[in-house]
């Protein structure tokens, strides 16, 4: 059985350098029976990546989207590479200076206060308003529980007022 290979064409991206655009073109072979490792040694001994400094390499395919370097690659042509970003370990946007403005101590602490001030007066506001509504959700309350009581009163006096007169009251017509 023939091992079957492919040739996948690379441009790479020295982000690590600083350049912004690919720099040169590789043809790169991969065979069938090569793993993931092996492939991304090659990709980097063909691409002359080779030494000891750190790096991450980022395989992109031509709409720039991330392709895990393994045999599924799909060959392509030279008019459309893959894209090979190579970048330090970590390096990822440069920061910005900060865009939100952060308030000093002081300004954040009278903030805060005058928030606390304003929800204390609120509630001290409605707090005769709270001892009202309670007092007349218990009375409402006492009013059904003593409303209940009378039907169960009501109830307890017409069951002490029945006799029992038998099974029937009238004779049964059979």
């Amino acid at each position: 059985m023939a091992v079957e290979m492919k040739k996948i064409w690379i441009a790479v991206k020295r982000t690590d350098l600083g350049e912004d655009d690919t720099s040169s073109l590789h043809c790169i072979d991969i065979l069938e029976n090569q793993s993931g490792q092996q492939i991304k040694h090659s990709i980097l001994k063909s691409c002359n990546l080779c030494h000891n400094d750190p790096i991450v390499v980022k395989l992109r395919n031509h709409r720039g989207s991330l392709m895990p370097i393994t045999w599924n690659i799909p060959a392509n042509n030279l008019s459309k590479p893959y894209i090979l970003e190579v970048v330090q370990v970590h390096q990822n946007v440069k920061a910005r200076p900060r865009s939100v403005k952060i308030k000093n101590f002081n300004e954040a602490t009278k903030e805060k206060i005058s928030d606390i001030i304003k929800r204390i007066e609120k509630l001290e506001g409605a707090a005769p308003e709270l001892k009202d509504k309670r007092n007349d959700r218990i009375n409402k309350e006492m009013k059904e529980v003593e409303q209940m009581l009378e039907f169960l009163a009501k109830r307890m006096q017409d069951a002490e007022t029945v006799k029992w007169k038998g099974m029937f009251k009238k004779n049964p017509l059979w």
